[in-house]
């Protein structure tokens, strides 16, 4: 395997994300008499795959469904982030953002004086929609960053 490219037994089975929509790779490599690397994925969305792993009479992976898998161009292939890195994403507030905007409810200002930054220590729940959480992270990471986490949902619409 060349440096920027993946070890096959590193991705296979790992879930991935193409398009917004979730799948599973299955297979990466070359598919002849087509050029490059290709990811062979097995798509959650039963509609989305064209079909079972096969291309020009070659079985490169299986699917459960025959029409559930589709080969894809790594470019359109992420792998998604660890749960903290998305945390961070989502509850971090921008102080100097925040400050630097005036809001006005039922015509009296908000003073952000007294806006502090997001502590992750205080977060009872964390909703991570469509994020393409891929892994928790470091061992106690989040026991250590988010200790009051006790619900975690990914809402997937």
């Amino acid at each position: 395997m060349g440096v920027d490219q993946p070890n096959p037994e590193e991705v296979v089975d790992r879930r991935v994300s193409c398009d917004g929509e979730r799948a599973t790779v299955r297979y990466l490599g070359t598919v002849p008499p087509t050029a490059g690397l290709w990811y062979g994925v097995e798509w959650d969305n039963l509609e989305r795959g064209k079909h079972d792993g096969s291309h020009e009479g070659v079985q490169y992976f299986t699917c459960r469904n025959p029409k559930g898998g589709s080969f894809v161009r790594p470019a359109k292939v992420s792998f998604g982030v660890d749960f903290l890195t998305v945390v961070r994403q989502e509850y971090t507030i921008d102080t100097e953002e925040v400050l630097s905007q005036e809001i006005s409810i039922s015509s009296r200002k908000l003073e952000w004086g007294k806006v502090k930054e997001r502590s992750y220590e205080n977060l009872p729940s964390v909703l991570l929609t469509r994020s393409e959480v891929n892994g928790a992270g470091a061992d106690g990471e989040i026991r250590e960053t988010t200790p009051s986490i006790f619900f975690c949902t990914e809402k997937t619409d």
